[in-house]
């Protein structure tokens, strides 16, 4: 199975963006070539050496797996070169804070050549220069994103209040639904050490907005993220039992959490934006690897 790089490209969505080509490179000795850049048979092949898993016993790689490297290329080079036609280039900056976090995270990463490292690069600082301009991502697509909820955004900002008796959160739910505020009442109410002195607010490594893919797993945290979703960002939910204790759980209002949620969405935000900005670009696949499919995006078998 293909590495990170691949399953990152999966959620760009660039499928039937490019136009497809196909051509045999007998004199240039190019696997591909996109908006005028070339990768070389040689360069792909260290790309498929890191990337892919080892040969098998007769010294073949897996098919589909190679071709899913060359898309992500193919996507990748695409979305760079289009960025550069508006105007927009990647910072130094972002450039380090990908290969920080690539670093740490990428499987191997220590071992690939400095080509693939590259390419993993540009991609991430790709999605970072995408989704932090606000020309490209208004602030209101963000407000829009993070209000369809945390089941869609995957980011949550929340307050609680827990409660060991179920009379009292419920009494506590009743003055929330009078128009009570719920940070004073989670001060005054919640039985909660942890959250109650910060009005309810729950952080994550001392973040108040987080992914909930940095949560792990468990039942208790797939209740509470169900839960949270019974009500519209910034209304409580009714008392919820989690456990031994009676939970009032709030998303809070985008006004409130605006500077931190940007950040953390920069996948969601970023992928129809690389889709639009790709939609002129033409590729020109090697036969001896396939063709490109414009309706999938990918570089297919031509047998």
């Amino acid at each position: 199975m293909i590495r990170r790089l691949p399953a990152a490209l999966a959620s760009v969505a660039l499928a039937a963006t490019i136009a497809s080509g196909c051509s045999t490179f007998t004199k240039n000795n190019n696997a591909a070539t996109v908006s005028g850049r070339h990768l070389s048979i040689t360069e792909f092949e260290t790309l498929s050496n890191d990337l892919a898993p080892a040969p098998n016993s007769f010294g073949e790689k897996d098919g589909n797996t190679v071709r899913g490297i060359l898309s992500a290329w193919v996507r990748i080079t695409a979305l760079i070169e289009s960025l550069k036609a508006k105007g927009l280039t990647i910072s130094d900056a972002q450039r380090a804070a990908a290969e920080k976090s690539l670093s740490a995270s990428e499987t191997g990463w220590a071992t690939f050549k400095p080509s693939t490292k590259t390419l993993e690069i540009e991609f991430s600082a790709s999605q970072t220069l995408i989704a932090s301009n606000t020309d490209l991502v208004p602030d209101a697509t963000v407000q829009a994103a993070y209000e369809s909820g945390v089941t869609a955004s995957n980011v949550l900002c929340l307050r609680l209040m827990a409660f060991s008796d179920f009379t009292k959160a419920q009494s506590i739910s009743d003055q929330l639904s009078a128009g009570g505020d719920f940070a004073s009442l989670a001060i005054k109410n919640s039985e909660d050490t942890s959250t109650a002195p910060g009005g309810g607010i729950e952080q994550n490594n001392g973040n108040e907005c987080f992914l909930t893919t940095t949560l792990g797993q468990s039942t208790q945290l797939d209740t509470l993220l169900q839960s949270v979703g019974t009500a519209p960002v910034g209304q409580p939910t009714k008392p919820i039992q989690i456990g031994s204790f009676y939970y009032i759980l709030l998303e809070r209002p985008y006004s409130e959490v605006s500077t931190h949620i940007r950040p953390l969405m920069t996948s969601l935000l970023a992928a129809p934006i690389a889709k639009q900005l790709t939609s002129s670009a033409k590729a020109v696949i090697d036969s001896r690897y396939g063709m490109w499919d414009a309706t999938t995006g990918q570089v297919v078998s031509t047998r």
